[in-house]
């Protein structure tokens, strides 16, 4: 079993990041990585419902595991804490046996650190095409995402 851990301490209070990832139009903001815009398909977060999300990629050249641009997925919601701890089982929508076999666990771990959060993702089961240093990256360039739009404007009073 291939893993990968990525860790982010953003400046904003639990329930700000975890409100990131069960609003809709909070996620398609933060969640693809650079160089990606993500489109969702559809949205209920609640455990036992989910979402469909269509990652592409901004360059047209670069072949998505769903053909074209584009890396298309769904995402089961297995648990959610609010506004501490969220699990999702992630399956890739592809004719790619490789990349189609057992889903992908994405466990978060949102930590309290005074006036801001520590945020753990771990990712279990990566596609035997994603290197656990490519999942890594790809995820600390969505949680900087992350972290721009849940951190408060310091310019603000």
């Amino acid at each position: 079993m291939t893993t990968s851990t990525t860790t982010r301490l953003i400046n904003a209070f639990p329930d700000a990041v975890y409100q990131a990832f069960v609003d809709p139009d909070l996620l398609v903001q933060w969640q693809a990585p650079e160089g990606m815009t993500a489109t969702l398909h559809h949205f209920d977060p609640r455990p036992g419902g989910g979402y469909e999300m269509s990652l592409f990629y901004d360059n047209p050249s670069i072949a998505g595991k769903s053909g074209a641009n584009e890396d298309r997925y769904t995402a089961t919601v297995i648990e959610l804490v609010q506004p501490r701890h969220i699990v999702e089982s992630i399956a890739f929508s592809t004719s790619d046996g490789t990349a189609a076999g057992e889903p992908m666990i994405m466990t978060v771990d949102l930590e309290s650190r005074s006036v801001s959060t520590l945020v753990t993702m771990t990712f279990e089961h990566l596609p035997p095409d994603v290197s656990p240093a490519d999942n890594d990256l790809g995820a600390q360039q969505s949680l900087a995402k992350l972290a721009r739009l849940a951190e408060p404007d310091p310019s603000l009073p």
